[in-house]
């Protein structure tokens, strides 16, 4: 999200890509820039580990490979309490900690998420500019921008979530008191339209929040978590009806979807 007085607090929690973003301060945004434009320079030179479980040849045709959590916990925040799957994935290119990521299983009820999937599918209006990323069309809607809300049946459907769950899991888990929430988008991948969404990082973000709103089973591929160079280390998350799946700006990500349908928010 652009700079402006709504963010003058450490971070902003902001929807987009394909999730819910949290915005960081102007002086982190540039460090950021920098690091992610080497970043690049290296990914595309960058060989493929060894005992890489794709043959070079078969990347695109190849099954998806399942993440598989290595631990869970018990979790409360506002009025929910359920299980937080901790996930953890190496940085190749550093010797300090993985990136850590969680997934909050039901954080929505099936009749939440019911309301909100049939109201984004029912949209006339998805955007067709071209996607920053990959230059494909966005097939995609805003409804906040900078922290104003632009759908108000959207927002009947969303605040109550953010400010009762969502909001208070991520600054409690990222000890971040002062992230407010700033954009938030809806993208869908239908036959015929957009099927994947480029790796890239949140560049505009400390934090990215995806909520689950299609049943995994009714599709093929999704989120995938990509955390070195090549795109053997991809792993897809399964991301069931009323999950929340939570990580920082600095873990690598796309969508590729293989088959069927499915909305992000």
């Amino acid at each position: 999200a652009p700079d402006g007085p709504r963010f003058r607090c450490v971070a902003s929690l902001a929807a987009g890509g394909s999730g819910l973003l949290a915005t960081a301060a102007a002086a982190q945004r540039r460090r950021r820039r920098r690091r992610f434009s080497a970043g690049h320079t290296r990914r595309t030179a960058a060989p493929a580990p060894s005992g890489a479980e794709y043959q070079q040849e078969d990347l695109w045709d190849a099954a998806p490979l399942r993440y598989m959590y290595p631990s869970e916990q018990r979790c409360r925040v506002g009025t929910w309490e359920g299980v937080e799957q901790l996930g953890s994935v190496p940085k190749p290119w550093r010797s300090e900690a993985p990136f850590q990521f969680s997934q909050l299983r039901s954080l929505l009820t099936q009749e939440e998420v019911a309301k909100i999937l049939g109201y984004v599918r029912q949209r006339p209006d998805y955007s067709t500019d071209m996607d920053s990323v990959d230059d494909l069309p966005v097939f995609e809607f805003y409804p906040m921008r900078e922290g104003e809300w632009l759908d108000i049946q959207m927002e009947g459907l969303l605040e109550p979530i953010l400010e009762d769950r969502i909001l208070p899991f991520v600054r409690e888990r990222y000890n971040c008191p002062d992230a407010a929430v700033g954009e938030i988008l809806v993208r869908r991948y239908l036959p015929g339209e957009r099927r994947t969404h480029a790796t890239h990082f949140d560049q505009r973000a400390l934090f990215t929040a995806v909520l689950g709103l299609c049943d995994p089973d009714d599709y093929e591929g999704g989120l995938f978590l990509q955390p070195g160079a090549h795109a053997s280390t991809r792993r897809f998350p399964r991301i069931d009806v009323g999950d929340l799946l939570v990580h920082s700006f600095d873990l690598q990500h796309g969508v590729h979807l293989y088959s069927g349908v499915r909305y992000s928010l």
